[in-house]
């Protein structure tokens, strides 16, 4: 976060919907630092504070995954717990259900819209 940027460096896929696989990206294109809009970095900053509250709480317990999205105790969750979250809420707001997966090309959009390259070389 102190280069206000993330890192893409390994993929995660659901085998079955029920085990992840962990791999290195289809190629070194795919490897990449994305520099954060100032609302998403303000976002993860808060996030982070939340989960380092967290790690404190639990102490030896919590896992370092090094992940964005994790469960209060550091574990990466698996695509299934977003995509339930945001059904839900998806649900709750009265909005149509969209699938995340093609939600991110309204993310890219939004990004574009605000300067951000949609790829930028590593340094």
């Amino acid at each position: 976060m102190e280069n206000a940027t993330i890192d893409s460096a390994n993929t995660r896929a659901m085998m079955g919907n029920r085990y992840v696989v962990e791999k290195d990206t289809k190629s070194l294109a795919g490897e990449r630092a994305l520099p954060l809009p100032g609302p998403v970095l303000d976002a993860l900053k808060a996030f982070r504070a939340l989960q380092e509250e967290e790690r404190i709480a639990l102490g030896e317990a919590y896992v370092v995954s090094g992940y964005v999205l994790v469960h209060e105790t550091g574990v990466a969750f698996t695509i299934k717990q977003p995509r339930r979250r945001a059904y839900r809420l998806m649900q709750l707001l009265g909005l149509r259900r969209v699938r995340l997966y093609l939600a991110r090309a309204a993310c890219f959009t939004y990004l574009a819209n605000r300067g951000v390259p949609c790829a930028m070389n590593r340094a």
